[in-house]
């Protein structure tokens, strides 16, 4: 894991990754049960037609207009599937010792957000809903006083535990930066 966070982050050496998370995998099981529907659509429309209308198959102008509009289709769903399983599988964030690291991905672009842990204010876990309460995944909002007012993990596992683990590395963060400062002689 830490060979592929490096190619993400740049990881500080006393840095120590503490969680390294990604959306719930529900969340995409979901999704590929929507796509699977998508892609048998066409095919409980061909056997409607064929036993609805069967010489509409038989036609030399309707038949190839058909199967070309069934190919546009099919590749419209495997390239929005694409992109929503890039979309989940490269939407990450990490969590260490020292910072919070958020990446976003869309699909030609890369957005990479950083953290300091000593700047959170509050960390809330949220779970709504059947399926995230039952399977244990949700939100994680934490909130700062900077330009970026709030880092929202969108739909971890163990939203509540990864917030509990959050504030206290903040609150080891701060002690430490405080430590820092006073033996410096500066602010923090």
């Amino acid at each position: 894991m830490s060979i592929y966070v490096k190619k993400f982050i740049a990881q500080k050496s006393y840095e120590k990754i503490v969680y390294f998370l990604r959306r719930d995998t529900i969340v995409y099981l979901k999704q590929l049960i929507l796509f699977i529907f998508l892609l048998a659509i066409p095919v409980g429309l061909y056997f409607f037609f064929q036993n609805t209308f069967p010489s509409l198959f038989e036609n030399s102008i309707i038949y190839p207009l058909l199967m070309l509009l069934a190919s546009v289709y099919y590749l419209t769903v495997w390239l929005v599937a694409f992109t929503a399983f890039i979309d989940y599988y490269l939407d990450l964030w990490v969590v260490t010792n020292d910072r919070i690291i958020n990446v976003e991905q869309r699909l030609f672009a890369r957005t990479t957000s950083e953290l300091e842990l000593y700047k959170i204010q509050d960390v809330t876990g949220e779970s709504k809903g059947f399926l995230q309460t039952m399977f244990d995944y949700g939100n994680v909002y934490v909130q700062t006083a900077g330009a970026t007012e709030r880092f929202t993990f969108e739909e971890v596992p163990g939203p509540r535990e990864v917030a509990s683990k959050i504030i206290t590395l903040a609150e080891e963060d701060r002690k430490y930066h405080l430590k820092e400062s006073n033996s410096t002689g500066g602010t923090v």
